[in-house]
């Protein structure tokens, strides 16, 4: 017989909003800009993360490059401590 499991982390299931918050923020206060409440975090649910990191911290387009990079190596390492 074949499993299957079936998740959904857009909140519905899991709240993952303060997981999302917490690498916006390492990565915004690793460039030298203030982190953000969580409320902030709802102002930008449905755009993509550069309009996110330029709503949230007002960064500009030619550095939106290297949060979005960043952002990508912090989600990666909680990966892993989570699933260690």
């Amino acid at each position: 017989m074949k499993k299957l499991v079936i998740l959904g982390f857009d909140g519905t299931i899991a709240d993952t909003a303060p997981g999302i918050l917490y690498c916006m923020n390492t990565t915004a206060l690793a460039m030298g800009y203030t982190p953000v409440a969580h409320d902030a975090l709802f102002g930008v649910i449905g755009v993509s993360l550069e309009q996110g990191f330029m709503n949230l911290y007002g960064m500009k387009d030619d550095e939106i490059e290297i949060p979005v990079q960043m952002m990508g190596k912090t989600r990666a390492v909680i990966r892993i401590s989570v699933n260690a």
